[in-house]
């Protein structure tokens, strides 16, 4: 009886035993330690946390390159020429009404610009207060585009030799006509005063030449103008 007593005992022993191995090595199995983070899950975060960055750069070269186009684009914008003004004549730095005339102290005839050679000195006056014979004289304007003539008529600059023998004086005068011609079709054409090229034709560009010491818009370069 003592030696059945005996091999129990020692079988529980052993059994414990190996109970608590079992326990051990369950302790250390591989499914139970966290795996470590993944090459392609550290990578994604990298990339994630750059993003933003990357983002704001192209914003900021976005935002830089569109400002560099706006104060392009505000940039001061080139003259293309004179400005129309029907019925009102450019004199220097002002303008004169066509407008009408009568008696009163300012005299007969309408208004006209009275054109100096030096612009600063030019007036706006009656048709008849103008001087505006010999190289002393003035030019006196009574349009300078056609826009400031009736029906299908042009501006045209007039010279004009005032008495006989090629020895009197000329006037210098810009008129209204149906040519801008000296006499009738084929004969000399005169400067056509302009301010678009479209009241041109097939005379030239309008732009700005000195016609006997005036500076005037005209068609092409006639003679005379340079």
């Amino acid at each position: 009886m003592g030696r059945i007593t005996f091999i129990v005992a020692a079988l529980a022993l052993v059994g414990g035993a190996s109970a608590s191995i079992v326990a051990g090595c369950g302790s250390d199995d591989p499914a139970a330690i966290p795996p470590p983070p993944e090459a392609g899950a550290s990578s994604s975060t990298s990339s994630s946390s750059g993003d933003p960055g990357s983002s704001t750069s192209s914003t900021s070269s976005s935002t830089s390159s569109s400002g560099g186009e706006d104060a392009g684009d505000a940039g001061p914008t080139q003259p293309t020429g004179p400005t129309s003004n029907p019925a009102r004549y450019t004199c220097g730095s002002v303008e004169c009404d066509a407008g009408g005339g009568g008696g009163g102290g300012g005299g007969g005839g309408p208004h006209v610009c009275c054109a100096r050679r030096n612009a600063a000195e030019s007036t706006c006056t009656r048709s008849n207060s103008c001087n505006n014979t010999g190289q002393d004289g003035g030019l006196q304007i009574q349009c300078d585009e056609e826009a400031d003539c009736p029906g299908q008529q042009r501006c045209c600059y007039v010279r004009q030799q005032l008495g006989g023998g090629g020895g009197g004086l000329t006037s210098f005068s810009t008129e209204c006509r149906n040519q801008c011609r000296v006499g009738g079709p084929g004969s000399p054409a005169l400067p056509r005063l302009c301010k678009s090229n479209a009241e041109c034709g097939d005379a030239g560009a309008c732009a700005e030449k000195t016609c006997d010491g005036f500076k005037l818009f005209v068609c092409g370069t006639p003679d005379g103008c340079n």
